[in-house]
């Protein structure tokens, strides 16, 4: 069962968390030249690792590790389970992200108008 509070928190991260977007895997750090420091950029599926790091009070990095480590660097499925997210979703996000390269902010609009919707 979908757990919607997580769901919108999820989609408003999206949405406006303004978060660097990237590619090929959940999380990436990434040198900023700008900043001269590593930042951390996300996918679709990483921003619901982030959220669910904060409201868990944990590193998202290790838990992406740590889950990297059993599950094969795909979505975790303790973020999953706390989602409620069905499987199918999760692999049309991750297309969404690295097939179609479509923005956060799309993906937050696509998962606010599906995955928050009364059944």
């Amino acid at each position: 069962m979908a757990n919607k509070e997580a769901i919108q928190k999820w989609a408003d991260a999206l949405r406006y968390g303004d978060l660097p977007q990237t590619r090929g895997g959940l999380i990436h750090k990434v040198y900023d030249l700008d900043a001269d420091a590593l930042r951390d950029e996300f996918c679709g599926l990483g921003v619901a690792c982030k959220v669910y790091a904060e409201e868990h009070g944990i590193d998202v990095v290790e838990l992406v590790d740590h889950e990297k480590n059993l599950f094969e660097n795909f979505f975790p499925v303790v973020v999953e389970s706390w989602l409620g997210l069905d499987p199918w979703d999760a692999k049309q996000i991750l297309t969404f992200n690295d097939i179609d390269e479509w923005t956060l902010p799309q993906i937050g609009d696509w998962v606010n108008d599906n995955l928050l919707k009364d059944e």
